[in-house]
């Protein structure tokens, strides 16, 4: 977004992508108020604003629970059949194995 200039489009995108990584209802919460777990999805919904065509991840499941590691990977997964390039690194080897 580019510093308070937003157009409805951007709202429209950064609405989506909230929406799309479950955080929706933080929106009006302060950063610094939000869970690790919170925190990494948030910005990968700040990412995804950005409308990349290609996404490097560092940890991307880091601080995630269980649940919340797979909705993630599920939405990496479905970004990619989407037509993004993603590239991540994990030191975890069994969501590497996956």
């Amino acid at each position: 977004l580019r510093f308070g200039l937003e157009s409805a489009h951007d709202r429209g995108v950064a609405s989506r992508c909230l929406e799309r990584t479950d955080t929706a209802h933080l929106a009006a919460r302060r950063f610094d108020t939000l869970s690790g777990g919170e925190r990494q999805r948030v910005l990968l919904a700040a990412a995804l604003a950005q409308e990349p065509r290609i996404l490097l991840l560092d940890e991307p499941t880091a601080a995630l629970d269980w649940h919340h590691q797979h909705e993630v990977l599920a939405l990496l997964d479905s970004l990619a059949a989407e037509g993004l390039a993603i590239c991540l690194v994990t030191h975890d080897l069994n969501l590497a194995a996956r």
